[in-house]
């Protein structure tokens, strides 16, 4: 038998953190969600442990005859330089796909972009909030990672002193330019997970109001370090 080899599978590729793919995916699954549900409010958290590494980076043009034998025939390549504007029928809004690289506080490419494209429509569809955690395998925050969000560090020395003391605090540094109401950045080697001061058991949480589950959480609060304020933070901005 033979593997692989006469497959193409090439329009199916998503990378190893297909994130945009994800909130592409999002547009719908939340509206069912929440009419399936009958909900009045909804929250969507993303957790994830790394950045979009992968992007839209063709339009459908089935009448071009030049692509005719191509590869990914219908299909024309986005310039880099090029303005994507995209006309949402529900909004009613034109949208600047491509926006957040006139953000002069990071850094920005393809898959950022439209990370934060995605989060904009999803907010003025559905008016959700919207929440991102970032697990990143370090013990402190490089860098390299801070730079993305708050700029060059030479430039921005205070921007990035007060990350890394939010950060070496309470175990998490909180961002707000990365399309998301509240992004975490979350270095996993600092992390102390106790869920010991919770007294649920399995099933039981399944008739709690969000006034009572929240109380919950805040009671179980012993030490103020870690989960136990990132949690505190989360239900702030969903309750």
């Amino acid at each position: 038998m033979r593997y692989g080899r006469d497959l193409r599978l090439a329009q199916y590729e998503m990378g190893s953190t297909p994130l945009v793919q994800g909130l592409a995916a999002m547009q719908e699954i939340i509206p069912n969600f929440r009419s399936y549900h009958k909900l009045d409010k909804v929250n969507f958290i993303c957790l994830t442990d790394g950045e979009a590494n992968s992007s839209w980076d063709h339009v459908h043009n089935a009448y071009d005859p030049e692509m005719e034998g191509e590869r990914f025939k219908g299909y024309t390549r986005i310039p880099n330089r090029a303005q994507v504007l995209f006309d949402d029928p529900k909004t009613r809004k034109t949208y600047d796909v491509n926006a957040a690289r006139n953000n002069n506080l990071r850094w920005s490419y393809g898959g950022s972009n439209q990370v934060i494209f995605l989060l904009t429509i999803l907010k003025d569809r559905y008016d959700i909030n919207t929440i991102g955690i970032f697990l990143t395998s370090e013990r402190g925050l490089p860098r390299s990672l801070l730079e993305q969000y708050l700029g060059w560090f030479s430039f921005n020395r205070v921007a990035h002193k007060t990350a890394r003391k939010e950060c070496k605090t309470h175990g998490f540094a909180t961002i707000r330019n990365a399309g998301y109401d509240e992004y975490y950045l979350v270095p996993t080697g600092s992390v102390q997970i106790d869920d010991s001061g919770i007294p649920l058991e399995d099933g039981e949480g399944e008739s709690l109001t969000k006034g009572k589950l929240k109380t919950i959480f805040v009671k179980s609060q012993k030490k103020k370090f870690g989960n136990r304020i990132l949690v505190n933070q989360m239900m702030d901005l969903i309750a």
